[in-house]
Parts: C-alpha cells; sequence; structure tokens
C-alpha cells in the first residue's frame, strides 16, 4: 500500500477513514519530533499524543487485516502509572479466552496491568487458549513502549493449522522465542484497544500499528524500536498495512482526569454531540495532516537540548504517578477525610440547653435488663409525636429525584438530638428483645441443633448436627448485651462442640461461618478455647486448598479430608467461594501462629492476580487447574458478591498495605459501576447481570450488600478520584434496596427483583426470602459513615415489615412468597442471627458497636481486629 493509505476503522460503531488519507510526512508516520545530535543508541520516542487515545470505552476496528501464517505486527503504546483494569486488550482477532473451536482462531496481544506483564494468547492443536506470558519484558510506564510480534518458519501441518516460530520483541530485545502450532484466522477484522466482544478495553495511547506478510528478524526490530525516520522509512516497503498514524483522541473522558461516568444508561444527544465533534476533529487532522502551518513547522522542527531526551526509566521516576496523584488512599489524619470525621465523632451526649427540647418530647427508653431471654415476642415502642414526627415523615417523604442518583444529605435538627437519640434508643432494644425472642426459642426447642423450626419448634439438622446458629450467633449474643445467653452459649461450644463429622461440608459456608464465629469470640473474650476451636476447624479444611491453583475444592470431609467438587461445579470453583476465606484465613494465622492458613490465602490471591478479567471483572466460574474464569456470568449476586467485598477488607485488613489488592478492588468496581449498574424503568439504579454477553435487568437481594462495600471503600478512601462518584453510587444502590422492600405486599423485597418496570416486581419464581441481611447491611454502613438519619427510616420500616411477615410462635420464618403476606417456610437460617439482627441492632445504637476504622466486618458479619504488628 502507498505510505498515505489509512485502513478502514470503526469508532463506536462508525466507519471512517476509508481510502486514502491526505500523504503526510515521515516525520508524522514515525511520530517523532526531528532533532539534532541525539544518542544513536537511544531510541526517539514518538510524540504524545501520536496515534490513538484509549480511555477505556472504544473498540478500533480494521476490516482489511489479513492474519497470514507467516506475518510481523509492530506497534508503539503508552500505558499510564495506573489504569482502572486488570486485563486490558492492544491488539488481536480473537478474545483472550475462548470455547469454540474456530471462533479461537487468530491471536490477541493483551497486557495485564497489576502485574505489568505482556500476554499472547492463541490456539494451538491442543490448546484453545494457549498463553505465553512476558515474564522477562520491562514495561515502562509514562512512558512509550515498542512491541515486534513476529510468526515465522512456518509450516503446514494440516489444513488450517501450521508449525511456527513465534518471537516477540519488546523495546528492541527479544524477549520469546518459541515453537508453536497455530490456526490463523480467516476474519478480516483486527481489534484495537478492547476485545472483539467489546471487553478488556485499553487505557493509555497506541500509535502506529505496522503490519507485513514477512518475519522480521533482530535488525528490522532495533531499527523498529530506534524510531528514526530515514530508517523506518527504508522498510515501508515491506509493509502491507500501516494503522493509527494520525493524532486521534477517544470521544471518552480519560481516567486521568475524570471518573468514568456512574451508570451505562443510554448516552443520549450529549454522547452523539461528542461522537460528532470528535468526528469532525478526526477530519480535520487528516485534511491539515499534509499542511503544517507555520507556527506549527516551527515548533515540530525545535531541537530539544540532548538532556531533555529521557529513558523509560527516566521518565517515569520524574512524572507522578496518577495513582498517587488521584488513587493513593487519603491520608487519615486531615480533617477533610471522611475517615477522619468518622473517627471523631461525638459520642452522643444530652443536650445543654433544655429549651431547645419541644414540649412533646420523646422519652427516655427504660435500662435494659441481662437475664436468659424469656419466649416473648417484643413490645410495641412510643411512637413519635409532633415535630419528631412531622421530621422522620419529612425524611421518607425526601425527593426521589435525589436518592435515586444519591444527591442527598440529611441530618436530625438541634432541637430534636435527645428526641431522635431515644427514639434509636428504643427501636435498638425492640431489635435486641426480638433476638432474645428468637434465642429463647432456639434455646428451648432445639438446643445443640443447626436450626430451630419457628413454626412447629422442632430441630432441623441441615449442618449435620454441628451446631450451626449457636457457632454463628455467638458474637451477636455478645454485641447486644445478652451476656447470660451468650455465657450459656459458650459453655456448650467449649465442651459439647464436635467438628469430627464424618460428611462433607461446604469449605466457604464452613469458613465464614464457623471459623468466622469462633474467631470473632476469641475477640471479644481472648479466651483460648474459641481460638483452638477456630484451629481445629481450619485444619479440617486445609486439604480441600490442596489444588494446582490453590483455589479450594467446593467441600471437604471433617472427618477424613477428602475434598471434592458437585457435579454441577465439574473442575471448577466457584467466585465467591474463592474469593471468601482470605480475611478469616489470615486472621486465623495472626492469632495462632501457624502460616499454613496464611500460605493458602496467599496462594489463592497470587492465582486471582494471573486471571483474565473483563474490565477487572471475574466471572462466577474459575478454572481449578488454571486460575483462569470458565464461564461468562458476571455479577454481584449469586457466586460472585462476597469477592470483590473481601478485595476491599482484606486490603484493609491487612493494614492497606497490599497494592494489587488495592488495584484489583478499584479495577472491579470501574468493570461494575460500567457494565452492571444500570437504570431501572422507573430510574432506580441497580446492579444487572452479565449472562453470555447479555444483560439481565434484575436485582439480587444478595446484591445489596454493594452499597456497603462502596462506601466502606469511600470510607477508607480506596480511590479518592472516584469517590464522590462511588458515595452517591452507594446511596442510590441502598435506596433501591429500600424500594426493593417497599414494592411488594409484605414490604420485603423477594430472592430476585425485576427492574424494568416503574417499580420493582418479583422475577419468576425468585419470590422466596429467607431472613437475608444484605439490604440492611448496607443500610447500617452508609448510616455509620454518613450520619444522615434517613437510613435509619428506611431501615426501621425494613425491620417492622420482617417483624410483621416473618414473626412465627417461635421465632421468625422464611417467606414463600413476599407478594402473599404470611405465607411462612418453617425454616430460620443461622444468619439471620448472626447478621439481620446484628445489623438492625447496630443501626440504632450510637455508640460504635464495631469500630470501622479498626475492624473489619466479615462477609457473615463477624467482626476481626485491622491486623498489625502489635495485635497478638
Amino acid at each position: 500500500m502507498s505510505l498515505g493509505y489509512i485502513s478502514k476503522l470503526k469508532i463506536n460503531g462508525v466507519i471512517e477513514g476509508a481510502g486514502k488519507a491526505s500523504r503526510v510526512s515521515m516525520e508524522r508516520m514515525t511520530g517523532m519530533l526531528r532533532t539534532g545530535k541525539r544518542d544513536p543508541n537511544m531510541p526517539l520516542f514518538p510524540i504524545p499524543n501520536a496515534g490513538l487515545e484509549l480511555s477505556g470505552y472504544n473498540v478500533y476496528e480494521s476490516e482489511s487485516f489479513s492474519d497470514k501464517a507467516t506475518e510481523s505486527i509492530s506497534l508503539w503504546f503508552f500505558l499510564p502509572a495506573s489504569v482502572p483494569a486488570n486485563d486490558m486488550y492492544i491488539l488481536g482477532n480473537r478474545e483472550i479466552v475462548c470455547s469454540h473451536g474456530r471462533n479461537c482462531n487468530g491471536f490477541a496481544i493483551y497486557m495485564n496491568a497489576v502485574i505489568s506483564k505482556l500476554r499472547v494468547v492463541w490456539r494451538s492443536k491442543d490448546n484453545n487458549n494457549d498463553v505465553e506470558e512476558l515474564t522477562a519484558a520491562t514495561i515502562h510506564k509514562n512512558a512509550w513502549n515498542h512491541l515486534l510480534l513476529v510468526f515465522s518458519d512456518s509450516k503446514v501441518e494440516r489444513i488450517g493449522l501450521y508449525e511456527s516460530t513465534m518471537k516477540v520483541y519488546v523495546n528492541g530485545k527479544l524477549i520469546i522465542l518459541r515453537k508453536i502450532t497455530r490456526f490463523p484466522s480467516d476474519s478480516r477484522s483486527l481489534f484495537i484497544g478492547a476485545a472483539p466482544s467489546d471487553q478488556y478495553h485499553f487505557y493509555g495511547r497506541i500509535f502506529s500499528v505496522k503490519i507485513s506478510n514477512m518475519a522480521l528478524g533482530d535488525e528490522q526490530a532495533t531499527i523498529l524500536y530506534r524510531n528514526v525516520h530515514d530508517e523506518v522509512s527504508q522498510l515501508s516497503s515491506l509493509f502491507t498495512s500501516m494503522l493509527l498514524l494520525l493524532p486521534r483522541r477517544a470521544p471518552a473522558v480519560s481516567h486521568t482526569t475524570a471518573a468514568p461516568p456512574p451508570i451505562e444508561e443510554a448516552r443520549g444527544a450529549k454522547h452523539a454531540e461528542e461522537v460528532k465533534s470528535v468526528e469532525k476533529e478526526e477530519v480535520r487532522s487528516e485534511e491539515e495532516a499534509s499542511v503544517v502551518k507555520p507556527a506549527e513547522k516551527e515548533e515540530e522542527e525545535v531541537v530539544k537540548p540532548e538532556e531533555e531526551v529521557l529513558k523509560p526509566e527516566e521518565k517515569e521516576e520524574e512524572v507522578l504517578k496518577p495513582a498517587e496523584k488521584e488513587e493513593m488512599p487519603e491520608e487519615e489524619d486531615s480533617p477533610t477525610s471522611l475517615l477522619y470525621k468518622y473517627t471523631h465523632r461525638a459520642p452522643f451526649a444530652p443536650t445543654q440547653s433544655s429549651h431547645l427540647r419541644v414540649a412533646d418530647a420523646y422519652p427516655a427508653p427504660p435500662t435494659t435488663t441481662d437475664a436468659l431471654c424469656p419466649l416473648t415476642p417484643p413490645q410495641p415502642i412510643p411512637q413519635p409525636q409532633g415535630r419528631l414526627q412531622a421530621f422522620v415523615a419529612s425524611l421518607l417523604a425526601a425527593d426521589t429525584q435525589k436518592l435515586q442518583t444519591g444527591a442527598f444529605a440529611f441530618s436530625v435538627p438541634a432541637e430534636l438530638h435527645d428526641d431522635y437519640h431515644y427514639l434509636s434508643e428504643y427501636r435498638a432494644k425492640f431489635v435486641r428483645d426480638s433476638a432474645c425472642f428468637a434465642w429463647a426459642g432456639y434455646r428451648r426447642f432445639a438446643w445443640g441443633s443447626d436450626e430451630v423450626r419457628p413454626m412447629s419448634g422442632g430441630r432441623f439438622e441441615n449442618w449435620s448436627g454441628i451446631g450451626m446458629t449457636l457457632l454463628d450467633g455467638l458474637d451477636t449474643l455478645e454485641l447486644l448485651g445478652l451476656h447470660k445467653e451468650f455465657e450459656k452459649a459458650a459453655e456448650w461450644v467449649e465442651t459439647r462442640s464436635n467438628f469430627d463429622i464424618d460428611r462433607s461440608f461446604s469449605v466457604f459456608e464452613t469458613t465464614i461461618r464457623v471459623v468466622g464465629g469462633l474467631l470473632s469470640t476469641y475477640e471479644l473474650t481472648q479466651k483460648r478455647v474459641f481460638l483452638d476451636k477456630a484451629v481445629e476447624v481450619g485444619e479440617r479444611l486445609l486439604p480441600a486448598f490442596d489444588t494446582p491453583s490453590g483455589y479450594p475444592r467446593t467441600v471437604v470431609n471433617l472427618h477424613s479430608g477428602v475434598a471434592s467438587t458437585p457435579a454441577w461445579v465439574g473442575a471448577g470453583a466457584i467466585l465467591a467461594d474463592v474469593g471468601t476465606v482470605s480475611v478469616e484465613l489470615y486472621a486465623l494465622s495472626k492469632h495462632s501462629g501457624d502460616p499454613r492458613f496464611k500460605v493458602a490465602a496467599d496462594k489463592i490471591y497470587a492465582s486471582l492476580k494471573q486471571a483474565p478479567t473483563m474490565d477487572g471483572m471475574l466471572p462466577t466460574m474459575l478454572d481449578l487447574t488454571t486460575g483462569h474464569g470458565r464461564s461468562s456470568t458476571y455479577t454481584l449476586g449469586a457466586f460472585g458478591d462476597s469477592y470483590y467485598e473481601y478485595l476491599l477488607k482484606t486490603w484493609i485488613q491487612g493494614g492497606k498495605k497490599d497494592e494489587s489488592l488495592r488495584r484489583m478492588y478499584n479495577a472491579g468496581v470501574e468493570g461494575i459501576t460500567k457494565r452492571l449498574l444500570k437504570r431501572g424503568g422507573g430510574g432506580l439504579l441497580y446492579s444487572a447481570e452479565l449472562r453470555g454477553g447479555q444483560t439481565v435487568p434484575e436485582m439480587a437481594h444478595l446484591t445489596c450488600f454493594i452499597g456497603g462495600m462502596l462506601a466502606l471503600g469511600v470510607l477508607h478512601g480506596v480511590n479518592p478520584a472516584t469517590a464522590e462518584r462511588d458515595l452517591a453510587n452507594a446511596k442510590a444502590l441502598t435506596y433501591t434496596c429500600y424500594q426493593m422492600y417497599k414494592a411488594t405486599a409484605t414490604g420485603i423485597s423477594g430472592e430476585n427483583m425485576r427492574m424494568t418496570q416503574e417499580k420493582p416486581v418479583v422475577a419468576g419464581s425468585s419470590s422466596n426470602y429467607i431472613l437475608r441481611p444484605e439490604a440492611m447491611e448496607s443500610i447500617y454502613y452508609l448510616y455509620q459513615i454518613t450520619g444522615d438519619p434517613v437510613f435509619r427510616e428506611w431501615g426501621w420500616e425494613m425491620w417492622t415489615s420482617i417483624e410483621r411477615s416473618c414473626r412465627t410462635k417461635y421465632g421468625y420464618a422464611h417467606l414463600v412468597d413476599v407478594r402473599i403476606p404470611m405465607s411462612h417456610d418453617d425454616r430460620e437460617e443461622s444468619f439471620f442471627f448472626a447478621e439481620t439482627l446484628k445489623y438492625a441492632y447496630m443501626l440504632f445504637k450510637d455508640e460504635k458497636i464495631v469500630d470501622l476504622a479498626k475492624q473489619v466486618i466479615t462477609t457473615e458479619a463477624h467482626p476481626l481486629a485491622v491486623l498489625n504488628d502489635s495485635s497478638d
């Protein structure tokens, strides 16, 4: 092709740039500035705005690419110091992970930004996803890098399959030399900056993609890296295509200047105008390419002093990394930080000036007593009157648009300070009485069993009689001040608990319910017996972690140690199971001094860091051998939820020192924000599920934890660059969960709610409620972090609905259908005691029952201390 030819590109679905562009100078073709004297061994790097700016939202596609058995692909890419993604697609004609034969033909070059390593993936004779990681390559950040991929010495093995030698050069150095088998693709498309499925978007710039049907060698690799235009021009005849030679800007907000949009709405007129504006600018760039204005020409020919031409290493050292400027955690002792405000929040004290109290003052609650709980339901509390009632009503009637967007902040008027405190204390006492009533039913009718049947008073041994309600609910009794009940329950655990059970147990559930509950109780009491019990259970779980990836098998026999996976899981592992054991394991190693549990958690994260992601998100199923994804479902609901939660909480637990966890969490939040957060038919923000590339417009009750997770991240300054957006989304998502409750006849959300209509509706057969805690959990976090009383009002409405619809003779029962009042199911999960009751009680207490600055609350709501050198 002629030097002026630019291949057809598809930008946001718009074909542009077809045919011949104006002929441009070789200076622009090599993307460098002409200089005077220079070090001949040092490359001349592309100008800052060379090539194509990618901001994570666009697919650039050439439709005239021909994938040959022998070929060479050369390109430059600029990688910022920090990017909101794990895996970033640079160039190729296939997906990073593929399982459909011919669709896997071709190759892809991508980068794992967490470890700064390039990877090449292709379909070989034996593997749809053969991959080579360029471990020896040094990738410079805040600088241009050159890459040359070569397939040479190709011989036909059978139709469509070739034996080849693959060579990869990075910055002029040969990094990979390997004999491979490869299926070239018959597709005519070459994708730049994102995979064919519009996933794994690249952040940075890509410039001067040159394609040759010849196998280039060491000499040509050196010339291309040196980038001296006289030398490069002599190679021009070797290339059949040259792409991205002119400066181009993507119609998206750069991650270094602003956060991506909070939700993926229909972008509407504003986005259309942005695209048109960019298209016009692109046209102007091409028209002006061969006519350089005098001022521009003078600027282009300026000779830079020799000391200003920097090597990549020097460039990186001199530039303040965006992560340090925008994404590093805030200084915690800054009075403006949310964490500072949280830690310095004054405890409740009665108002000094009595004249501020109104005449219809709310009464102070009676003092709580500590005794074994009676099987007596909680008694109604005094209703607010006068101005307090009007204030509560005003919170529940707030502007819907502000609530849907998270653009709200309410506070208690000074004259109602004492009254609102007493109202909250009364509500906390009511929840405590509810817990007391439910525990009395369990103690009287199912003591030592896994569950009580709250309608009939029978026993239910769904955990082989391990005593799950006792183990999971221990710390709740202590935190609610039910010390007599706690002492009786603790005695049972000390003297009668038995874990040598010849049955298979879920590794995930046993870790979060049993190990987490015992560790939390140990921290509360400092009684060694609870730590010893936790270590015993942990040791019985360890055989499940003996896999190539370190990912635990789904179940393990606590007696024999034989671990296995159910048939429906196959040779895989569930993302939530894999990613939601670290907090407990790290705490177990810290307290016991036994490193085996930490080693198991470390191995899991080592594999997770290597797993290809879609914009920072992992699919719900992973491969036990490779550690990579093996499904196409992305969700914050079942099988995926707490993986993201534990990235954040493990980072906090470790003293905020593990940068890889922080980056993985931030990347995941960016992917969630971009791909999963949607607006429903009534304008509610919700988290959808992505299944096989298709959006399922439903929100699961399990997903309601996300508001609390985002708010906790903002509290700890995990990404100040997106803090305002994330807190607004946290508020809006929590409001959506509150509306999911209000939308049904019982005032309780179903297991899944469809979001396409004006109000949420039960999705299909997902009409049940099993006393789940996630909505109350987020409301607790949002109140603790913001102090906004509206969250207490939402929480109170939700709790009174649970009280009205779920309370039975001996406790609280599941609902078969939230649309039908009193449609009870005779079950009472242990997490109702461990989580739902605990979050509801702590919501209404002004004192910090759990200090979010010094503790992390596990996914099962068991508080554990942040680990530091002074903790035992």
